[in-house]
This record gives structure tokens, sequence and C-alpha cells, in this order.
């Protein structure tokens, strides 16, 4: 990914990535909503094994892709291409949120809040770590996100509850999962314009000190006068 110049906002990154967030929504709606149409009993049967990875694979391509298309948006594109390593970061934060669930679902939302915390720096290309030194550089900000977070997500089972019980089978699951785009694509949004602002006044000091520092021929020209 290029380098930000200067920071921008969680908004203009929805507006200018609009379309791969929409495409992602939609996408992982519509896989989700024919894994549930066939009705099957989870078993480790031919049909329900490939229904499960393959709506396994689609959540997983729509977070990396979004992930990607929110950080290109700060060098004023409208999407790019996940990079594998961000593909392969973006398996094991499903893999892992689904891990929590397993154990109890009150641990999805840790899950969820790692995913946020790194993978903007990912698509940045960095390593997952980098992205907690918004904790380092913004400690209110990165809480007080985290909050908001949390909260969303409550908001999102709330009404995957309630379609759970008026709206069933494939159009409730449709319907959950495009309530969770928005909600993940709002997010992502944001922590991916937090940790750029790190990135950009990292990149802005680096400049700022190879400015003000005089080149090596600079040096000995003065030397040898």
């Amino acid at each position: 990914m290029s380098a930000e110049t200067a920071p921008v906002g969680s908004w203009r990154r929805l507006g200018r990535a609009w379309a791969t967030v929409a495409a992602a929504a939609v996408v992982v709606a519509v896989a989700q909503a024919a894994a549930v149409a066939p009705a099957l009993t989870p078993a480790p049967a031919p049909a329900f094994v490939a229904l499960a990875v393959g709506s396994g694979a689609v959540v997983v391509l729509a977070v990396a892709a979004v992930a990607a298309a929110l950080r290109a948006a700060g060098s004023g594109r409208a999407a790019a291409w996940p990079s594998p390593a961000l593909v392969g970061w973006s398996l094991a934060i499903v893999v892992a949120a689904l891990a929590l669930a397993l154990v109890t679902p009150l641990l999805t939302p840790l899950g969820l809040l790692v995913g946020l915390w790194t993978l903007p720096a990912v698509a940045a290309g960095a390593g997952p770590l980098a992205g907690l030194r918004v904790f380092r550089r913004h400690p209110v900000r990165a809480a007080l996100a985290s909050v908001v977070a949390l909260v969303l997500m409550a908001v999102g089972w709330i009404a995957a509850l309630l379609l759970g019980f008026f709206v069933t089978g494939a159009l409730g699951a449709a319907l959950t999962w495009l309530v969770w785009g928005a909600i993940g694509g709002a997010l992502l949004a944001r922590w991916t314009a937090i940790e750029a602002t790190v990135g950009t006044v990292a990149t802005a000091g680096t400049a700022a000190t190879a400015a003000a520092e005089p080149s090596a021929a600079a040096t000995a020209a003065a030397d040898a006068d």
C-alpha cells in the first residue's frame, strides 16, 4: 500500500470505498443465506462441509477486500487487491472468532476487537502488532473507539436476535449479515482512520528528520572548505 501523506477520516474512506464495502456485505449475505437455505443439520456430511467451507471463505475474502479498500481510500483510490498477508490474517481472525464463539459467545467480541486493532496495520503492509501502536500514541482515543465498537457489536447481536425471532430462514440470515456488514464496515473504517493517523505522523516525523539532517555530500563539501 502507498503511504498516506495526510489523515483521511472514516466517513471519507467509506465514501470512497462504499462500492467495495456494499458489495462485500451483499455477497456475504447471499452466501450465508444460501448456506442456510438447504437446512442441513450440522454434521460431517460432504454437502454440509462444502457449504461451511464455502461460506467461511466468502467471509474471509470479504473482510480482506474491505480492509484493503478502506486503506487504499486514504490514498484516493476506491479499491485495491488484498495482499496474501492480509488474506491470511483475515483467515486467522475469522477462525479465532469462531473458536472463541465455540468456547462461549461472550468471548466473540474479543476476537472481533483484535481484528479491528490489527487488520488496518496488516492492510498497510505492516505486522499485526503494529496496529497496537495506536494505544501508545492515542490511548484515550483508542479506548473510546473500542468501547464504541463493543456497543455497536451489542446492537448487532440484538438485531440478530430480533431477526431470528421475526424473520427466519434464508431471508433472516441475509438480513442479519447485511446488518453486520454495515456495522463491520463502519468500525473497520474508523479503526483504519485511527491507525493511518499514527502511520502518517510516523512518516511525517521521518521525513522531517531526514530533511533536517544535512546530506553526506554536503557535509563533506563543508569540511573541505
